[in-house]
């Protein structure tokens, strides 16, 4: 099974795939923003661990956003949130848990083929290329509606993660950008 997640003080994006590539699963996560950063982590950590354990007893690959760079304010505690993710994840008994990470500019670079590219480019990227492995339900192809193609972006970002796992697992090709967002993966744990 491969595990997608986009950590997020927001909303937190994940997406789980078989091996084949076959829809498992997926959500994006909120949290309080009134609670105390600690209790915000733990409950993301948490509710992303009740969604994965429904698929017990199995090898586990796990690729996350791995937050990088000089970040300031609120945005530090991705750090925290990241290392909650992990350690939340590596204490599930009934599986084998493998942990990789790759930066942010990675997964654009992966997505759109440049490592510099926005937001609501990368949403449309993600729609073009993989939006068929999602229910209708997480769809969104208009942008001209509010948060049109930016409404599911956290949910899209862990499905485009989920296919950096396929790619690097091999069990897909992809192209030359997509080969190397690839020699950027990290294994945590």
């Amino acid at each position: 099974m491969i595990i997608g997640i986009d950590p997020s003080m927001t909303n937190t994006g994940l997406c789980i795939l078989s091996q084949d590539g076959q829809f498992l699963g997926a959500d994006q996560i909120a949290s309080d923003p009134t609670a105390p950063i600690h209790i915000r982590c733990r409950g993301i950590a948490h509710n992303i661990l009740a969604v994965c354990s429904r698929h017990e007893d199995c090898a586990w690959g796990v690729f996350c956003e791995e937050p990088g760079g000089d970040l300031k304010g609120n945005a530090g505690d991705l750090r925290a949130l990241f290392w909650f993710i992990v350690d939340e994840l590596c204490g599930w008994e009934h599986a084998v848990v493998n942990v990789y990470s790759i930066s942010a500019k990675g997964l654009t670079k992966f997505i759109t083929g440049n490592g510099n590219s926005k937001a609501g480019d990368k949403a449309y990227a993600i729609s073009k290329e993989w939006m068929y492995l999602l229910p209708a339900e997480f769809h969104a192809t208009d942008r001209t509606k509010p948060k049109g193609l930016m409404r599911w972006a956290d949910l899209w970002d862990a499905l485009a993660l989920c296919n950096v796992g396929r790619q690097y697992l091999q069990l897909e090709e992809g192209t030359t950008a997509q080969q190397e967002a690839l020699q950027k993966v990290k294994r945590i744990v």
